[in-house]
This record gives C-alpha cells, sequence and structure tokens, in this order.
C-alpha cells in the first residue's frame, strides 16, 4: 500500500517543474509505465504545456551535447544510474512517447470523464450514437420558449399559476418584465450541482401537485399561527396599558421611540420578531419609566409592569427563541418555491429535448458517473474504458469538483492499495472557479480525511522561481493581513447564540487556515532582483468616475513603463469583468489619456470580437431581413450602413438621408431584388454573396473578420444544419461571443480577465480596477437541505442570500456561503497580484474621508489597499495623492535614440481581399483524361486503364473474383462486362510463363513507387529467396522499342538498390506474348 502524495504550490513555485519531475521519476522506473499513467489537469492549455514540457525534459536528456538539465541530478539519484545511461534511457523514452502518443495520457479532467461516459453508455440508458453536448445555454433557450408557448394549454395549468407568479415577484421586486432573460438567469442553476443532485428526487416531489400543495399549506401554517399568537399577545398588552391609564408613546421612557411601542406594532401584526426590543424591555422596570413622570403614574407603570406586562413580554421573548428560525425560515422558503417550480419545469424540458436529439449534455456527467461508479468496483470501471492506470497525477486539485473527486476515489484508491503512486496538486489560494462547481474544500481539508487509511505525504512548495524579492514580500504581507482582516470581519457576523456550534467554530478560523502558507521564498535569482510596488486610491462618488480616473491612472503608468524601456508585450492589463475589459481597451486604442494623445497597441478577446466588425454585424442584419422580410429593424439597420456617408466625408451625419431621398429609395429597391435573387441559395453561399455585396471599403477593412464569421459559418453547418433560422439563434445565443484567435507573441499590450491570466507571468502587470466587493453586493441563489421538520419534506430548497438568513435554520449554510465569497474574492486578488514578475500596479476606489471614521468595515479590496498602506507602507505613501510607491528595480539603461533600435523591423502585411467562387468553379469532377468518355477514339485507352486497374487487385489467381466484384461495386465495370471481362483474365492467366507469377509463390508488390530523381512506377515487382522479377503489362496491340527502355530502367534501379538477381519482362496480354528484356542499355 502507499501513500498518497499531496503537493500545496502556492504561485509561482514551480508547480508544473515539479509535476514533470515526478512524471520522468515513474517513466525511468519502469519505460512502458505512461501507458498506465493517467495526468488530469483543469484546461486544454495547461494539458497541452505539460505534455510539452515532459517531451522537452527528455529531449534535453537525450541531447548528446546538453548536461545541464534540471532533472539529472534527482533521476540520478533516484534511478542509480550514471549520466551516459540517463541519456539512453530518455533517447528511449522520447521514442516511446512519440510514436505511442495515443497512450501519452494527459488529458483535462472533463475529457477522461467524456471517455468513461461513452463506456458506461448501456448503464447510463443512453442512446447509441449519442451527440455530447459541451454548449447548453441553447437548449435552455430553446426549453424556455417551449415553456412559454405551452402556457395556455389546459394541461400546464400548474406552469402557467407558476410563470405569473414568478413574473409578478421579479417585476414587484426589481421592475424587471423581460420575463424570458429572467427565467434564462434563474434557470442556469440546473447546471449547479447541488441541484442536480437532487434533480431526480425533487422532479417527483414538485410533480406532485398534492405533496407541495400541502408542503406550502404547513409553512404558511407556521406563519400564521405565529403572526396571530403575537398579534394578541399585543393586544393583551394594550389592553393591560388602559386599564392602568397608560399611553404608550407619552408615558414610557424614550417617549415615541419607546421599546413598549412595540405593543402597538405587535397589535398591528407590524414587527412581531424584532426580538432585540422585547429583550430590553426584560432588563428590569427602569427600562419603562421616564423620571419626569409624576410618582403616581410610574406607580400605575410599576402596577401594570408586575400586574401582567412583564409576563406578556418574557413569554414573547420565550416564543420568540423558541419559534423565530421557524417563522423566518417558512418565510424565506416560500418566498421563492415558484423558482423552483420553473427550474424544475426547465430541467424536465431540456431532458425531453435532449432524448429527442439524442444529446446528452457534459453537466450531467459528474452526476451520472457518480451513481454508476458507487455501485461497482474499480475492475468494472477499467474494463468498460478499455484502459488499466495505474498511477495518477491531478493537476489544478483546487478547482475540481465535489462529484468530479467522488468519481476520482475508487479508482484512487485502487491505484495506492495497490502499491502505485497517486499525487495530486493545487493551491487553495488560487482557487478561482466555485461558479463551476469547484471546491477548494477537497484540498483544504477532505483529502486528508478520506486517504488518512493510506497515508498522506503533505509538502508544501514554499519557493517563488517566478517574482521579484519586493513583489514577493508584498504579497506576503498584504494577503497575511487582508486574511486576518476578513476573518476578523466575517467573526463578528457570527451570532452569539451559534458561535459555539461546531460547524460554526470551524468556520472561525476557515479563511486564516486558507492562507496558512501565504508566506513565499525568493529565489536566488528572485532576491537578486529588487521590484515595484504602485497602488493608486481614488475617492469616487460612483463607478462611471472611478472608471474614468482609473483609466487614466492606467495609461499614464503604462505610458512610464514604456518611457522606461518596457516593451508592449511585457505589459499586460487584468481585469475582472468583460465590460472593463472593453472600458480599458478603448482607453487604450483611442490614446484619450495619453499625454501625445497617441493610442496603443493592444490584444484583447473582447476588443476582437467578431460582433465588434460593422461589417459581420451588418451580414447578419442582412440575413434577419430575408428570413423575415417584415423586420423592420433590420431593413432599418441595413439601410443605415448600406447607404450612409462615404468614407473620408466629413459632414455631419444625417440619418434621413438612406432612407427619405429618392436617389437611395432607387438603390434600395434595386438592392433588394439581389437580395430576393439570393433567398434560395445554401447558408455558406448565401453568405459569400452577402459578403460579396458588402461596400468594398467596408469588405476590404474588415476581411479577417468576415474570414472567421465564414469559418463559424461552416463549422455550425457541418455540426448542425444549413438552415438559416437556427443558425440566427445560434448566433445571438453564442456566436457573438466569438473572438478572433490571436497569436500568442505580438509586440502589443495584451488586455486579459484574471481567470484567463491564471498560470501565465508577466514583466509588468497592471490592474485598473481592483475594486470588487469582499461580499457580493448582488444576492445569489443558494440551494440548502433543509434538516428541521417540516421543512426537510423537500430534498433541496433555493433560497436568497441575504442577512436574514442568520436567523432561520440555514444560519450555518449562510455564513458559510459568506466565507466563501470573502475566499473568493481575496482569492481572485492573490492570482492577479501574483502574476508579476517585476512591475506590480493596483488601481483600487475607496469611499470618500467621513467625519466619522467609526465603520472600519472592509467592504471592497480598496478599503484592505488602504488599511496596508497606511499601516505597512507608510514610508512609500504619499497620503496627498492617495499612492503609495515601492521601487527597488534596477533598470538597464535607456538606449541612446539614435542607436540602431535591436527590436526586428514591424512588417504589415495586408490580407488579401475575400473573393468569391461560383460554385461551378470551386468543384468539378476529375477525369483520368480530357475525352474518358469518348467510346471510339479512346477505346484502347479507356480498356488499358481498366486492366491495369484490375491486375493492381490480382496477386494470386484467387483474387481475381474478389476484384471483380469490387470492380463493379466501385462502377468500373457493369455486371454484363464482368462475365467477358473474366474468361478474358483467365485465358491471360492460362499462359505458362505467367501461371507462375500468380501461384503465391512470390511477394507482390502492385504500382510500388521507387524513388530516384523521378518516381518510377512498375506494374508489377515479385520477390523470392534473392531474385525479383519486374512486369510490365501492355494490354494494346501495338509494340513499341521505347517499352523496353522504359522496363529496363526499372531493372537498372532494382540493382542499384541491392538487388543483383533482377529479371524484367513485358507482358502483351491481348497477343499472348511474354518477352524477356535484357540489362544492356544506358538508363539515362
Amino acid at each position: 500500500m502507499a501513500q498518497l502524495k499531496v503537493y500545496r504550490a502556492s504561485a509561482g513555485s514551480g508547480k508544473t517543474f515539479r509535476l514533470t519531475g515526478e512524471y520522468l521519476q515513474l517513466l525511468f522506473k519502469d519505460p512502458l509505465s505512461y501507458r498506465q499513467i493517467l495526468a488530469v489537469t483543469f484546461t486544454n492549455k495547461a494539458t497541452a504545456e505539460m505534455r510539452s514540457r515532459i517531451l522537452a525534459a527528455l529531449h534535453q536528456l537525450a541531447a548528446p551535447e546538453q548536461t545541464n538539465s534540471p532533472y539529472l541530478s534527482d533521476l540520478k539519484k533516484q534511478s542509480q544510474l550514471s549520466t551516459q545511461q540517463i541519456k539512453t534511457r530518455a533517447g528511449l523514452l522520447l521514442a516511446l512517447l512519440l510514436h505511442d502518443f495515443s497512450r501519452f495520457s494527459i488529458s483535462t479532467i472533463d475529457s477522461f470523464f467524456q471517455k468513461v461516459t461513452r463506456s458506461f453508455a448501456r448503464e447510463m440508458g443512453l442512446p447509441i450514437g449519442f451527440r455530447l453536448e459541451l454548449e447548453t445555454q441553447h437548449l435552455m433557450q430553446e426549453a424556455i420558449d417551449q415553456l412559454i408557448l405551452e402556457m395556455d394549454a389546459p394541461s400546464h395549468q400548474n406552469l402557467k399559476q407558476w410563470l405569473l407568479d414568478f413574473a409578478r415577484e421579479r417585476m414587484e421586486e426589481d421592475n424587471k418584465w423581460n420575463i424570458s432573460g429572467e427565467i434564462a438567469a434563474i434557470s442556469n442553476e440546473i447546471f449547479k450541482e447541488k441541484y442536480q443532485e437532487h434533480a431526480v428526487a425533487l422532479s417527483h416531489q414538485i410533480g406532485n401537485k398534492d405533496y407541495l400543495a400541502t408542503y406550502k399549506k404547513a409553512l404558511r401554517e407556521i406563519i400564521s399561527n405565529t403572526d396571530r399568537y403575537l398579534v394578541d399577545l399585543g393586544k393583551k398588552a394594550l389592553a393591560l396599558l388602559a386599564q392602568h391609564d397608560l399611553d404608550v408613546r407619552e408615558d414610557f421612557k424614550g417617549r415615541t421611540k419607546a421599546p413598549a411601542l412595540q405593543f402597538e406594532r405587535m397589535a398591528r401584526g407590524e414587527e412581531l420578531l424584532d426580538l432585540k426590543r422585547h429583550e430590553k424591555l426584560l432588563k428590569g422596570i427602569a427600562e419603562w419609566q421616564r423620571k419626569e413622570n409624576a410618582a403616581e403614574k410610574n406607580a400605575a407603570i410599576e402596577a401594570a409592569y408586575y400586574g401582567g406586562l412583564a409576563e406578556i413580554v418574557r413569554t414573547t421573548v420565550d416564543y420568540l427563541h423558541k419559534e423565530g428560525r421557524n417563522y423566518y425560515t417558512a418565510q424565506v422558503v416560500l418566498k421563492h418555491l415558484n423558482a423552483l417550480g420553473l427550474i424544475n419545469d426547465v430541467y424536465e424540458k431540456m431532458m425531453a429535448l435532449c432524448r429527442a436529439q439524442n444529446i446528452f449534455m457534459i453537466s450531467g456527467t459528474n452526476q451520472l458517473l457518480t451513481r454508476i461508479i458507487a455501485n461497482n468496483d474499480t475492475p468494472f470501471i477499467y474494463e468498460k474504458t478499455g484502459t488499466r492506470y495505474a498511477h495518477y497525477m491531478m493537476d489544478e486539485f483546487q478547482d475540481t469538483s465535489s462529484l468530479q473527486y467522488q468519481n476520482f476515489i475508487p479508482l484512487v484508491k485502487d491505484a495506492l492499495a495497490g502499491g502505485n503512486y497517486a499525487l495530486m496538486v493545487g493551491d487553495v489560494k488560487q482557487a478561482i472557479y466555485r461558479w463551476r462547481n469547484s471546491d477548494w474544500n477537497l484540498l483544504a481539508e477532505e483529502v486528508e480525511k478520506d486517504y488518512a487509511a493510506y497515508g498522506v505525504d503533505l509538502n508544501t512548495l514554499d519557493t517563488n522561481w517566478r517574482s521579484s524579492k519586493d513583489v514577493i514580500a508584498f504579497n506576503n504581507i498584504f494577503f497575511t493581513r487582508a486574511a486576518q482582516q476578513l476573518q476578523e470581519q466575517f467573526n463578528q457576523l457570527v451570532p452569539e447564540d451559534l458561535k459555539d456550534e461546531e460547524d460554526l467554530l470551524a468556520l472561525q478560523s476557515k479563511i486564516s487556515k486558507a492562507y496558512f502558507d501565504v508566506v513565499q521564498k525568493a529565489a536566488l535569482k528572485g532576491s537578486n532582483t529588487g521590484g515595484q510596488i504602485v497602488i493608486q486610491l481614488h475617492e469616487a462618488a460612483n463607478k462611471n468616475d472611478f472608471y474614468a480616473l482609473a483609466g487614466a491612472s492606467a495609461v499614464a503608468r503604462i505610458v512610464k513603463l514604456l518611457d522606461e524601456g518596457y516593451a508592449l508585450s511585457d505589459i499586460c492589463v487584468l481585469v475582472r469583468k468583460n465590460k472593463e475589459g472593453v472600458e480599458i481597451t478603448n482607453a487604450l486604442l483611442s490614446g484619450l489619456y495619453h499625454p501625445q494623445g497617441t493610442g496603443l497597441p493592444v490584444i484583447s478577446n473582447e476588443a476582437l470580437l467578431l460582433s465588434k466588425s460593422e461589417a459581420v454585424n451588418l451580414i447578419v442584419e442582412q440575413l434577419r431581413f430575408i428570413q423575415n422580410p417584415d423586420n423592420q429593424l433590420a431593413e432599418a439597420f441595413v439601410r443605415l450602413h448600406l447607404f450612409k456617408s462615404p468614407e473620408g466625408d466629413k459632414s455631419p451625419l444625417d440619418l434621413s438621408v438612406p432612407f427619405h431621398t429618392s436617389e437611395v429609395q432607387e438603390q434600395w429597391e434595386a438592392y433588394l431584388k439581389q437580395l430576393s435573387s439570393l433567398r434560395e441559395l445554401p447558408l455558406y453561399e448565401l453568405v459569400e454573396a452577402l459578403v460579396a455585396l458588402l461596400p468594398a471599403s467596408l469588405r476590404n477593412s474588415h476581411t479577417v473578420y468576415l474570414q472567421s464569421f465564414l469559418s463559424l459559418c461552416l463549422s455550425y453547418i457541418n455540426q448542425e444544419s444549413a438552415d438559416i433560422n437556427p443558425f440566427i439563434e445560434y448566433w445571438d445565443l453564442r456566436g457573438i461571443k466569438v473572438s478572433l484567435s490571436i497569436p500568442e507573441k505580438q509586440e502589443a499590450i495584451r488586455v486579459m480577465s484574471i481567470h484567463k491570466s491564471k498560470g501565465l507571468e508577466f514583466r509588468a502587470v497592471v490592474l485598473p480596477y481592483a475594486d470588487w466587493e469582499t461580499v457580493d453586493a448582488r444576492s445569489n441563489l443558494l440551494w440548502l437541505q433543509p434538516k428541521a421538520p417540516p421543512f426537510d419534506a423537500l430534498s433541496l430548497v433555493p433560497v436568497m442570500s441575504g442577512k436574514k438568513l442568520t436567523e432561520t435554520h440555514f444560519a450555518a449554510d449562510y455564513l458559510n456561503e459568506l466565507l466563501h465569497q470573502y475566499v473568493d474574492n481575496l482569492n481572485v486578488a492573490y492570482v492577479a497580484f501574483t502574476r508579476a514578475r517585476e512591475s506590480l500596479t493596483i488601481i483600487s476606489s475607496i469611499a470618500p474621508e467621513k467625519k466619522d471614521p467609526g465603520n472600519s468595515a472592509y467592504k471592497n479590496l480598496g478599503d484592505l489597499l488602504k488599511a496596508y498602506v497606511e499601516q505597512e507602507g507608510k514610508m512609500h505613501y504619499d497620503e496627498s495623492k492617495k499612492c503609495y510607491e515601492l521601487d527597488q528595480r534596477q533598470l538597464p539603461p535607456l538606449p541612446d535614440k539614435d542607436e540602431t533600435s535591436s527590436h526586428r523591423p514591424e512588417f504589415s502585411i495586408s490580407a488579401q481581399a475575400l473573393q468569391r467562387l461560383p460554385l461551378g468553379k470551386r468543384a468539378r469532377i476529375h477525369l483520368d483524361g480530357s475525352d474518358y468518355f469518348s467510346k471510339e477514339e479512346q477505346a484502347p485507352i479507356n480498356h488499358g486503364t481498366l486492366m491495369h486497374r484490375l491486375f493492381e487487385q490480382i496477386e494470386t489467381s484467387a483474387d481475381l473474383e474478389p476484384a471483380l466484384t469490387r470492380m463493379r461495386l466501385e462502377g468500373w465495370i457493369e455486371g454484363s462486362e464482368e462475365e467477358m471481362l473474366r474468361q478474358k483474365v483467365q485465358h491471360f492467366l492460362q499462359h505458362p510463363q505467367v501461371q507462375t507469377w500468380f501461384n503465391g509463390s512470390y511477394t507482390i508488390k502492385t504500382e510500388a513507387a521507387i524513388l530516384s530523381a523521378k518516381i518510377r512506377r512498375p506494374d508489377r515487382v515479385m520477390i523470392r529467396q534473392g531474385e525479383v522479377v519486374v512486369v510490365d503489362y501492355k494490354f494494346g496491340q501495338q509494340k513499341h522499342p521505347a517499352h523496353h527502355a522504359q522496363v529496363r530502367s526499372y531493372m537498372q534501379l532494382l540493382q542499384s538498390m541491392g538487388y543483383p538477381k533482377t529479371a524484367a519482362y513485358l507482358w502483351y496480354a491481348e497477343s499472348n506474348e511474354v518477352l524477356q528484356v535484357n540489362a544492356q542499355g544506358s538508363l539515362f
């Protein structure tokens, strides 16, 4: 039995290097072990990098001239091999991997589970030939559209009520009227593992109308009973006050703010569960009486207090302690049961669509596999997949979902039980994919528990090989402080009566534990390199003001970096949202904030969306107009863009011109005729024709976008259909998100999302909008499992997150979600800050200074940064400019402007203009000859071609019948010709010399190429015991001296290839002659 090895690998700690080293050690123990190693990671890019790292490492180890491989010493120590033996084995391993590449198993975790899913198709009840669907949004939208269309059907009255209630609820809360969009937003919950785990049980429960009605009734009774009971208590208290002639607004302490006013509110059914006010009244008579009251008034209050008011308050407090959580839980559960009904209906409709279209959604693989694997032992799983893996390596483990982890457990435990190797590598601090179901708790806690019986070898990689010492030191201090500050802030949110509960005790140290290993050491190269940290804080009244200030600051910083000698490609701008990417890209390209007004080159996926191209949008709108000529919006778009002022015309834009001038109207009518003539074209040819109709200037300036759009269109046709309607739907749902593919290495500033930057590094990083909240401001839907009756009658309920949940049975669940949001948002900052090698610029917002600084809550990242610069970075912080700057870089001297630049000269390559070839010119039938179908003059040539084709397939006499059948099936001969050819060939094969060629005693090569200065291809080469016979068939009657020269050249080439015993023959089959060719004569 072996131990599970776990590496906790912080940013820049050489995780990929370590993984490669571990993989190489397995290979050197057993060169064929690669067939039994499964290495999985999170993205295709990471998979490709790991595979290339392993191959590059083996190549370096095997190279005779290379002796400085970083893996060499460890491999020598582990394998006890000499340097030369290591090189020899590395060469062998490299050859094995390259020649058996399909079994070099490094893949994404999703790819592996797709393979397993196909293996278990029968057990899952999937039809043969099902299609695994990666993109599910279009299926969901189709399901929603069908639900809305079916709403009026008699069988869907329940659905109609769901929709009406949901629409009313959303409009009352948010004034939203796009019901389809709102349903789509909430239906995304279908893809959460928590929902999928309970989807089948929920479907049965919700599908039973009586069951759900009973459940709702039970919850409503909790609310109504509590309301009624507390209203009665309020009325009793008011009656007692009236009995003693007391005015609740004038006679009690606090007057209009007196706690006693709670009795009035209770009697009206308002603020019934205000526990704090009631508890204050329990402190004693002093909380009731006013010093200014007359003695008899205070005496009346005392009489009322001891005559029943105190008892009413005590009864109320006891009742609230006992029933308050039930009351609030019933409220929050009932509030979103409509959403649960809708989600379930969408789920059921999606499943129906999948069955109808023979589709299986990849989002459901993990749940189905969990059910299959749980009921089978590991050997059966291997038997079904066709592969037996002995060793497992799991990278980016913090991004693994709970179900994926559960599916791997039996495989990994089987490997460890067999004494084999299993490795998990990850970093809790870089877990930023919780919205994709990833669960960092697996790495933080579950792994050690689940593999305790096998033993867990925990290792922490604590050296940073990426960043300079100053960047490392900043991240060490900032994130240590931030984790502690957020932990303290979270702990203050835990209700006093819940602080000692077991689940909540663990949460009160969980953020700090997630960042326990944040402190890193600088590698030797980093310790000798200084770095730069710039933190610019802006006081802004709103988001738009901050965007303007941050954009200007970011451009100013980038210009300064360029002036200091940084190349454009050294700089990366990181953003969290696509909207921010567009904002900063526009700021850089426009030159708006540049001192000279100069735009800077930018590479950004957001800026290169196909939907950003005017030409592409014009094509799409024309497709909409062709689809529906009554679409006035599409018509207006097309007219405006086709007939607007030409380029170079600086006159003000007049929108009336494309619509109201007679000249343009004539042009439009002519254009409509052209469009009408194109309506019957297939989709791809239609798009090509529309591209050809674009104004030349627009077509030429958007060539790259148009080419990509045509490729997108072709890909859709190949995978889906050539119908215009579904293509437009596809474009609206997914096509608008497609970007141009761009090369990795371009001399331009990179703008990318923080999530996409994971695993990358840059010399200089700029974060222009580092102001996200520490807790998400917008409430999100939580899927919670009720544990207390009667709420647990449903296996899962949706509730909206909010502080009110602390007063329900879901308090621990809510606080757990809150804690994870703290960690999520801090992790995003950690990933962003640790991308920088040398220079890190952070631009954030802080609230304007207040006179009362009492509230020190860390609401956003700016608050944490402000606390850092004020407490840790005072020496480098300019309070007046709200700017912190630490600069310990040792920059090389800038070259003189007159010096020749060491950069390669830039070349501008113009894309070739799009050309459209008519269908008849792009595909033609290829004929063996220009007069192939001539029955008279070319009959001998056609006959010779036919006979050569037939004899290519005949190695022995027994091959005649199969060859004739194949020729007939391929259309070379007709059925009536088959018998005639059979008799003719049988007659040919009766020749005594020919019989020996077709008796099976030779190894045969037909139409095999002999490579020389020219490629020579004899009809038949026969080899037997060192003797080679070459034969050339002639099926015409005419003989020619050139025939001898041709065959003689074959014979001489074969002799030069090392076949001294060579004979050559010409076989004139029609005349039944075989002529031997002598070896005399020159080849050339």
